[in-house]
């Protein structure tokens, strides 16, 4: 799998699955396109999965597994509802106002509030060798210990 050498996901991993991100004030608000209201689906293929949506319109496996013929942005702005599993490319789907259905309970975008927490879950990699991200997540460790959410 080929890292995004430019924005990392930070947050504590929790037992029972997914990931707790910090909350906290300050950072830049996302913004999110107009909802799209067509019927063309996308389905956005896991790293060595099965599609979870075999009969979309068009399937898109992960670029480590299928080249892909053109960018994502535009396989996107093609589409009005997106599906798949755990997929980080579900993220920039719904930023682009595409209907996302993301069959991991635990995928952010299945969060509540998914929207208020990405911006302290996403950092570019100048934010951290700044080290701007531990402000908030040493205080949200600290949390999660004191209601055994993690193990010591």
């Amino acid at each position: 799998m080929r890292p995004d050498p430019f924005h990392v996901s930070l947050g504590w991993l929790l037992p029972q699955g997914g990931r707790a991100f910090p909350q906290g004030k300050g950072r830049k608000k996302l913004r999110l396109a107009s909802m799209k209201r067509g019927h063309r689906t996308l389905c956005l293929v896991d790293y060595g999965k099965s599609p979870v949506k075999p009969d979309a319109d068009t399937i898109r496996y992960h670029p480590d597994q299928v080249t892909p013929t053109e960018s994502l942005k535009k396989v996107l702005e093609c589409h009005d509802a997106a599906f798949g599993e755990s997929s980080s490319s579900l993220v920039k789907a719904a930023l682009m106002g595409l209907r996302v259905h993301a069959a991991d309970p635990n995928h952010i975008l299945n969060q509540p509030d998914w929207a208020s927490t990405l911006p302290y879950a996403d950092w570019s990699e100048a934010e951290i060798s700044r080290g701007e991200p531990w402000a908030l997540l040493l205080p949200l460790l600290s949390q999660l210990q004191s209601q055994s959410l993690l193990q010591s």
